[in-house]
């Protein structure tokens, strides 16, 4: 594989912002009749991975095999760092929705030969990112054709007191659990609101450990989306909130995105 750390000025952010990039090793052998391997004509696919909160991108590179996966599937990995903003926009006056959503994306695109097919686009996060990636599923339901949340905290007034006790700190938006039910930052109250039909939004794919504090709402969720008639998966298998949990499910999560393309 090859990986590349990129930085660039970031008009959501309003800094430098840095994610990772990475593409199957193929990618670097000269092109020749001899490549068995040549970049496909619209480019590789995308897989977009977010961590989660209190984490950063180096969180799936030190602790997972996620880089592995551009090599075993032809694909390539963006991998944003965004502090634990729960990719919201207006949010420690940052615009983080807004950068993965569109500015990251075109950005990467502009640069390596990535699709920009819809089909060819996929969205994983876990923890906060779990939750980053399902919002941005039932937002922007264009840009992705499949979403994975691995213990996200898909209930977000429940995550907020879980990330406090932890003795961790929020953004200011999310410090009062009173006012956030039944806003845009509920991803069922956001689900309630979807007004797509509901064939033209992403395949959904949720995990989470049995022994987890998110896999009550993990199920929950995957019934509200059953029940809106969107086309989810949900696997509630034995594990914990950790990287012992994590390394399997996106294995998992891969191969049911994937094993179509090989």
């Amino acid at each position: 594989m090859t990986h590349i750390t990129c930085c660039f000025p970031s008009y959501s952010l309003g800094t430098m912002a840095e994610f990772h990039v990475i593409l199957p090793r193929k990618f670097t052998i000269m092109r020749n009749d001899q490549n068995n391997n040549p970049i496909p004509d619209h480019g590789y696919p995308v897989l977009l991975l977010l961590h989660g909160a209190c984490d950063s991108a180096s969180d799936w590179l030190l602790h997972s095999h996620a880089a592995g996966l551009a090599d075993e599937y032809q694909i390539a990995l963006l991998i944003p760092t965004v502090s634990s903003s729960f990719y919201l926009d207006d949010v420690d006056s940052a615009n983080t929705f807004t950068y993965i959503t569109s500015e990251l994306l075109e950005y990467a695109r502009s640069v390596f030969p990535l699709s920009d097919r819809r089909e060819d686009t996929c969205i994983c996060g876990y923890s906060m990112g779990g939750y980053g990636a399902v919002r941005a599923g039932l937002l922007k339901p264009e840009l992705f054709s499949k979403v994975i949340s691995l213990s996200g905290a898909l209930d977000i007034s429940l995550a907020a007191r879980y990330i406090r006790t932890c003795g961790h700190l929020l953004p200011k938006e999310l410090s009062d659990t009173r006012i956030l039910a039944d806003t845009d930052f509920d991803l069922f109250y956001c689900l309630q609101q979807t007004s797509h039909p509901a064939d033209t939004y992403p395949e959904f794919y949720l995990a989470c450990g049995n022994q987890d504090v998110f896999s009550g709402c993990t199920s929950q969720f995957h019934e509200a989306l059953q029940k809106r008639g969107l086309h989810t998966t949900c696997t509630i298998s034995s594990g914990v909130h950790d990287w012992g949990y994590w390394r399997d499910a996106i294995a998992k999560a891969a191969a049911w995105m994937y094993l179509s393309l090989i």
